[in-house]
Formats: structure tokens, sequence, C-alpha cells
């Protein structure tokens, strides 16, 4: 119930950008006025380089008959000993130098129309995300308690499906110091795998010596203990059948 619904800049986001984070084609009138500009001028360059790669007098000069893109401009791969013969641009050549990618003459003021509707969407979507940006700004404080709430309700089911897993249950404190665990496990120890044990503490007696030779458990022993006890104050279930914890 604390979570404010931002229905309207829900709304600018969805109508902004799409599932996949992409700048939609209708973000704004001027974005799609330069798409739809920057499409028709790459679609006339792809029609004037093919018209050039199926002129019988230029089928010698190709390497393949192909359409590539070299610095963001449409090129055309050219055998090397045919580079005087072929009007354009050379913007790049093969590992082994035998072929050049030649911008065509024929097509330098298209490619540049191209950079130039390309440059001009960039700006358009730069100014589109500071808008949004600024919209969000203007919410930045509910957005936060948002996530401060989610971030809270995503630790309680993380604690519920760790207290699943471990088949856990919940501490009883006390203001005694009285500590009684039963079956308590290591929480970190597969329950088929660990060695369940039972202590008590703060009743009769308020110290425990631990005693045994190495490789025992007596470490582990007091790890678990502690691990269960901050398990306890941080409001999770613990991997015992009982478990009354002194605070």
């Amino acid at each position: 119930r604390s979570i404010e619904i931002l229905g309207q800049l829900e709304r600018l986001l969805d109508n902004t950008v799409d599932e996949h984070g992409a700048m939609r084609e209708d973000a704004s009138v001027e974005l799609r006025r330069i798409r739809r500009e920057l499409h028709a001028a790459q679609a006339h360059i792809k029609e004037r380089i093919s018209s050039i790669l199926h002129n019988a007098e230029y089928q010698k000069f190709f390497q393949d008959a192909i359409v590539t893109v070299r610095d963001e401009r449409y090129v055309i791969p050219v055998k090397q000993e045919y580079r005087s013969r072929f009007p354009g641009i050379v913007h790049d050549q093969s590992a082994t130098g035998a072929t050049l990618f030649i911008e065509p003459m024929a097509v330098v003021e298209l490619n540049n129309d191209v950079k130039q509707l390309t440059l001009a969407e960039q700006q358009e979507i730069q100014r589109i995300l500071r808008h949004l940006s600024a919209e969000i700004n203007k919410n930045g404080g509910t957005l936060a308690e948002n996530c401060r709430i989610l971030g809270d309700l995503d630790f309680a089911f993380a604690k519920a499906r760790l207290a699943q897993m471990m088949e856990a249950n919940r501490p009883e404190l006390n203001r005694e110091g009285r500590t009684d665990l039963r079956e308590a496990r290591h929480p970190f120890i597969a329950k088929d795998k660990v060695v369940p044990i039972d202590i008590r503490i703060g009743e009769d007696y308020r110290m425990l010596l631990i005693t045994g030779p190495n490789m025992a458990g007596k470490s582990t022993y007091m790890r678990q203990n502690a691990l269960i006890a901050l398990m306890a104050q941080i409001g999770s279930f613990v991997p015992a059948s009982k478990c009354h914890i002194g605070v």
C-alpha cells in the first residue's frame, strides 16, 4: 500500500522506450521524421550501388558483388588492380591488400546525407533522454522510497525462501539471556550431511567448556551458534527444530 504508482511517468517511459531499451520510432514527431528520411536515403544508396554491381562494365572489378559498410559509409569491395579504373574514395583495404573498399563517387552525396541524418537522429535521441531524465528527477524521492520498499519486500521473500530450503523454524527471543537450541544445524552445511547439535545455556550455568581432539567439530559448532544468533537478529528463521535465544 505504501508504494506510490507514478502512472503518468510510466506511460511516458512506455511511449518512449521499448521493452529492449531502444528508442521507439514514434518517441517524438521529429525522430519519426528523421528516421523516415534516413531509411529512404539508405534504400536509395542500396539501389544505386546495386545498379553499379550489376553493370556489365564493372563486373570484373569486384572481389564480391556485395555492399558493405566502412566508417558508416556504404562501400564496394574492389580488386586492387582495378583501383585506377573505378572512380571512388578508398575507405579501407583487406588484410592482404588485395581488396579495397571503395565508396563509389555516385553515392558520395547520398552517404553524406545518411551521415547528417544519423547525427540528427543521435541529437534528437539525446534531447529525448534529457527530457526523460528531468521527468524522472522530479519524482526522484518517490522512486527512491518505492525502491526501498521493494528492497524490503525482496529481502522478506528471500528469507522465506531460505527458511523453506533449510526447513527452518521461527526463533523465540527472550531477555533473560537463556539459549536453548534443539537439533540445530550449521546453515552452510547440507541437511543430509550435517550433524544436529543441542545446546542449553543461560539457566543453571552461563559458560560452556568445549573440548575434544582436532577435527572433531569444535570450531564448526561455535560458528554454527554464532550464525544462528545472527540469523535471529536479522529476522530470519533458523535451522533448528526448537530455538530460544537470549538477547
